[in-house]
């Protein structure tokens, strides 16, 4: 179950998907989905009520109902919906590349610099 569960979380990363779930509601919703698909069965829903008191019931419900259309569209990642596209031609060394790009990318770098300049300059300026 964590391997097809780890599978699905592969091909979450190169869609649409983190964009509009917390990482935590994705993790459990594959968890979900790889469970349906394996021997083994847990009742997950059944723990999530159980973490949540008979005064939150609005708010497991809420949860619920997202991890449910979560699930689905978790299952319709392998057809390539949701920003995803055929994951069998897709080529990662190409995403890895691009990654290190980005990372490198001059504006995220700046931030930092700026922001240790001020301190500093607050600094000397209280000397």
């Amino acid at each position: 179950m964590h391997d097809a569960a780890r599978q699905l979380i592969d091909l979450v990363i190169i869609s649409d998907i983190p964009l509009l779930f917390s990482p935590g509601k994705v993790g459990l919703a594959a968890l979900m989905v790889a469970n349906e698909e394996s021997a083994v069965r847990i009742d997950f829903m059944g723990y999530v009520k159980k973490r949540f008191d008979d005064k939150n019931l609005e708010q497991f419900e809420r949860l619920a109902t997202e991890l449910i259309e979560l699930s689905k569209m978790l299952k319709g990642l392998r057809k390539g919906e949701y920003g995803c596209g055929a994951n069998e031609n897709l080529d990662m060394t190409i995403l890895k590349r691009a990654h290190k790009k980005l990372k490198k990318c001059r504006a995220w770098g700046e931030k930092k610099k700026k922001k240790k300049r001020k301190a500093e300059e607050m600094a000397e300026g209280e000397k």
